[in-house]
């Protein structure tokens, strides 16, 4: 509301639709079962397919305006943030799942700033994972390219709000205890491509991390600690030259 007070402009986002199509449930106990005639029809065709392979649909369409962008009167601009996401999971065993995630992402109609990434990345491959451990496991991995979301997103996130949103190329293990559960992992973040196949450079940029959660430490509250290690290959400084990141 300050930068709109200063520039004496008018910024207002506009969500005109959210439409999302789930055509699996997250849980066997959200899918009805077989013949029940009170299941969604999306849901339908999960019921007629094994009950190792679940397939789900997200559709969002999203209208954003900007009145005098960049604190120029008359630069305006109303645009279009469509995105399609189809998803399988496949889990041949109870320990053991296959999570395999596409993503289309486009902007119409967009006539001042950019229009490429993070507004445009057609279609691509968005997660692609396996899962070794259950749910209730004491000890977990999860491996290849995931969401990771630490600190409510304030210190690692997925940015879902993003038309292209943020994966990570990543190798993570669940340690689950009964008062303190931890996670291990390392990770390169996808970089969005709208002309050629997303990817990530471990070589040149990556996070390891540690992040423990304890919610019985400390009554009516979550303890969560955390241990976080990036490194970056070759960026500029504020004084010019470039050097490797460690922090």
């Amino acid at each position: 509301m300050s930068l709109s007070i200063l520039s004496r402009s008018v910024h207002r986002r506009l969500i005109a639709t959210w439409a999302v199509v789930a055509v699996a449930s997250a849980s066997a106990a959200q899918t009805p079962p077989p013949g029940s005639e009170t299941a969604p029809v999306s849901n339908r065709v999960n019921q007629s397919l094994p009950s190792w392979l679940r397939l789900r649909g997200e559709f969002r369409e999203r209208v954003e305006r900007f009145d005098n962008v960049g604190y120029a009167a008359g630069r305006d601009t109303t645009f279009f943030l469509s995105r399609v996401r189809l998803q399988a999971s496949v889990t041949p065993a109870k320990a053991l799942a296959f999570v395999v995630q596409a993503q289309d992402a486009r902007v119409a109609n967009k006539a001042v700033g950019p229009t490429s990434a993070p507004f445009r990345d057609p279609m691509d491959l968005r997660m692609a994972y396996v899962d070794v451990g259950s749910a209730m496991a004491r000890v977990a991995v999860r491996v290849g390219r995931q969401e990771l979301v630490y600190g409510d997103q304030r210190l690692l996130g997925h940015v879902s709000w993003l038309n292209g949103a943020r994966t990570f190329d990543a190798a993570k293990v669940m340690v689950r205890g009964k008062n303190v559960s931890c996670d291990v992992f390392m990770a390169s973040v996808v970089t969005l491509n709208d002309l050629a196949f997303n990817t990530s450079d471990f070589g040149a940029s990556r996070i390891t991390g540690a992040y423990a959660t304890a919610g019985k430490l400390v009554p009516r509250a979550s303890v969560e600690p955390y241990l976080y290690y990036r490194y970056g290959r070759a960026q500029r400084s504020e004084a010019g030259p470039l050097g490797d990141l460690q922090q």
